[in-house]
């Protein structure tokens, strides 16, 4: 309840963490503009920091991630408004990317965003493996990007997959964000 309690008194911000693109790091290429991905940052009464990862957790783990979501997301639009961060990356809950309530609740946040020059694609929402293995996860992934928004494929490489499963991501996936171990363990 710590991080409920952060957000509800407004103790919250975010920290910033470019991506990087392997094909623009072999090319010596630094004349694009690679994605930076939005973290939640959040802090207890005490101004003691809240982990991310367990807080994100208990939220999903009580059916509150599209909530979650939902709060956030005008808060990080306009935190990469005011900080010049586009093209930004955002976690966002399987709960969520599969409903059309939060497409319709945060679909005027785009309309504003377009008005002052971006598009819809300078958000990147990063979904994990889960959002896309359902019929309406792969089905609101699909209309979604038709309608101009973009999706990367979070953490990739936890388990082994089959070809099937390539080609899904192919199908879905604008982009491929790979784990940290598995890069890793490739240098």
């Amino acid at each position: 309840w710590r991080l409920f309690e952060s957000l509800k008194s407004r103790r919250f911000t975010f920290t910033v963490e470019s991506w990087h693109n392997a094909k623009d790091i072999l090319a010596h290429n630094t004349d694009t503009k690679s994605p930076k991905e939005l973290l939640l940052r959040a802090r207890d009464r005490m101004e003691n920091d809240i982990p991310p990862g367990p807080a994100g957790m208990a939220f999903k783990g009580f059916g509150m991630g599209m909530e979650l979501d939902l709060f956030l997301m005008p808060h990080l639009i306009n935190y990469a408004l005011d900080n010049d961060l586009f093209p930004i990356s955002v976690n966002v809950s399987t709960s969520a990317v599969v409903r059309p309530k939060f497409w319709k609740a945060i679909y005027p946040l785009f309309e504003e965003l377009e008005a002052k020059g971006h598009k819809r694609s300078d958000v990147i929402f990063e979904i994990e493996e889960d959002g896309i293995l359902t019929d309406s996860g792969k089905q609101a992934v699909r209309e979604m990007r038709r309608a101009g928004f973009c999706f990367a494929m979070d953490d990739f490489g936890d388990d082994e997959r089959d070809e099937r499963f390539e080609r899904l991501i192919a199908e879905v996936a604008d982009y491929i964000k790979i784990r940290g171990p598995l890069v890793q363990a490739g240098l």
